[in-house]
């Protein structure tokens, strides 16, 4: 029985140390105007965007609930983000959200727009 219970609490330490691993990026952003996130249209206002490089999933929350939720990659920039930087493009369909630079990062993190994202940039 005892080795049982040190069984599990390692398989728990290494779950918990794979969770402390995964890198999520936050930061609040403000949209001046509606934005299209992948098809989920987001109204001009505050939010909290969130990346996760384990899982390439940013979100858009307000108060803690998810108004957007699309699949990003990450591509290397010349230099460190000085401000959380927001990207967007005008297109027939309205403004569009490309990518976002977390403040102090070296990384974009562009949204997965089914190809259109490389050839605007």
């Amino acid at each position: 029985m005892k080795i049982r219970r040190i069984t599990i609490a390692l398989a728990i330490c290494a779950v918990a140390a794979s969770i402390a691993f995964a890198k999520t990026r936050k930061d609040s952003v403000t949209f001046t105007q509606d934005v299209s996130v992948n098809g989920t249209l987001v109204k001009s206002g505050s939010y909290e965007v969130s990346f996760n490089d384990e899982t390439n999933e940013l979100a858009i929350m307000k108060r803690g609930k998810v108004i957007a939720k699309t699949t990003a990659k990450t591509s290397q920039r010349e230099n460190k983000a000085s401000s959380t930087e927001v990207k967007t493009v005008t297109t027939n369909n309205g403004v569009e959200l490309v990518g976002i630079a977390f403040s102090g990062t070296d990384k974009n993190v562009l949204v997965d727009r089914g190809g259109e994202a490389a050839r605007n940039q």
